[in-house]
């Protein structure tokens, strides 16, 4: 999702050609001009004019906007401040100062700048940035309150529309956050409008609304990468893994640093067992975005099943550094250690695993697993038991627990427990192999 902030945003002030400007085609390429010409163009006026011209902050205010064009965020910054200085009820450096937070990510900054702004002149570009400063601080109410404001004094302003709906969208309010997606919509055909309305339709379940929402805005801004890959997430959903592969690719065609795009394709590559191939969409993510947490714990799936255990390893203990709380991810650590038959540390990660999650049936199989392997087989049953407690139709866990009961001696209860394991995953021939065993026991006694 893209939050449009400045899109549209003119800085043109009035008034009269500058007298003291070097020549009349610096002042107008200073005031209307773009990137380094209009710069030079506000520089060179700056130097030909006394230092306590009335008129000098607007100058540093063109030049402010010229080098925040140019991604010059750290000049545009000494721009907008020293014309506030010169200017404290300049309103105009009050936003610019707001645009270089945001870019550099200072959003409590941000909506200070902001403030100001409103207080000078209350527009409603002041509220709809405002309203963004609040939104990137996950400060919901008050960007719905500012992005409201906006459009009062703006009701068609598609971007105050298009921002409102994605915070809406992000507290699950989906209806509110359609409404504003078709409003914006009915004042301008945008593709980001169109790609958000796509993942409000993809949440509630409307894949078909959703697809042609995301076909829209590839049509009409195929340089976005953000569409592609929404569509392919709900292709993935339908289970038309061709057509999201293919979106997945196209959208890291469009933005080849697109981290998450090559994580998802890792996953669907994952999902088909073409683990050296995820391995290497899960190398790029990684490179892009060292501490995606996704990324490290799938690729260490992805070691796990090329038998790179120490790999494995190192991705677990790196995502466990990120986020300790993840259960499942000790779970997996823990089933490397049983692969090399490192049982104590195995049983510690299991452990924690169902310390973190008493409630997730498959953390007690794998201690379940765990302990049968170290032949405490009353342990064993009664992890297994505990799972199918939790999950009363968890196939592995009654394998599991009917091997142990055949062991035991306990005939009616294992064919139980293969029995139903059999009914609920009919392709198993080991189910069978063992309930056939069973059966046949049962017989000879």
């Amino acid at each position: 999702m893209r939050v449009a902030i400045f899109a549209g945003l003119a800085i043109v002030l009035a008034g009269a050609p500058l007298a003291f400007a070097q020549t009349r085609e610096d002042a107008d390429l200073c005031a209307n001009g773009e990137g380094a010409a209009a710069s030079a163009a506000c520089t060179r006026v700056l130097e030909a004019m006394p230092a306590d011209n009335a008129r000098r902050h607007e100058i540093l205010e063109h030049r402010g906007w010229a080098s925040f064009d140019q991604d010059q965020v750290d000049q545009a910054r000494a721009d907008f401040t020293a014309a506030q200085t010169l200017a404290p009820n300049s309103y105009q450096a009050a936003v610019g100062l707001g645009a270089v937070h945001i870019r550099s990510r200072d959003y409590n900054s941000a909506a200070i700048a902001y403030s100001h702004a409103i207080e000078l002149n209350p527009t409603a570009f002041a509220y709809s940035a405002r309203g963004s400063s609040f939104l990137y601080l996950e400060d919901y109410p008050r960007a719905i309150a500012d992005y409201t404001a906006a459009l009062a004094l703006d009701p068609n302003n598609a971007d105050a529309y298009n921002n409102r709906g994605w915070v809406y969208y992000l507290q699950n309010d989906n209806t509110r956050a359609l409404q504003d997606y078709n409003r914006a919509l009915s004042i301008r055909p945008h593709a980001i409008d169109f790609n958000n309305r796509g993942l409000v339709h993809s949440a509630l379940r409307r894949n078909a609304e959703a697809i042609a929402d995301f076909d829209e805005a590839t049509r009409l801004d195929p340089s976005l990468s953000e569409p592609f890959f929404n569509r392919g997430q709900v292709y993935e959903r339908l289970e038309q893994e061709d057509r999201a592969l293919a979106d997945y690719t196209q959208a890291i065609r469009v933005s080849p640093q697109y981290a998450r795009a090559y994580e998802a394709r890792a996953l669907l590559l994952q999902d088909r067992r073409d683990n050296e191939a995820a391995l290497a969409d899960f190398d790029t993510a990684l490179r892009i975005a060292p501490d995606r947490i996704e990324s490290l714990i799938g690729r260490g799936v992805a070691r796990r099943a090329t038998r790179d255990y120490q790999g494995a390893l190192t991705d677990y203990a790196r995502a466990l550094d990120i986020a300790p709380n993840r259960a499942y991810v000790w779970s997996n650590r823990g089933n490397v250690y049983r692969d090399l038959d490192d049982f104590e540390h195995a049983m510690s990660d299991f452990n924690t695993a169902i310390r973190l999650a008493p409630h997730d049936p498959r953390f007690f199989y794998n201690r379940g697993a765990l302990n049968y392997d170290r032949n405490e087989i009353e342990a064993a049953l009664a992890d297994y038991s505990e799972a199918i407690r939790l999950s009363p139709g968890y196939v592995d866990a009654l394998y599991g627990r009917g091997d142990i009961y055949l062991l035991q001696g306990r005939v009616d209860d294992a064919i139980h427990d293969l029995e139903t394991a059999a009914r609920l995953a009919p392709d198993r021939q080991g189910i069978r192999d063992l309930l056939n065993q069973a059966r046949s026991r049962g017989r000879a006694l």
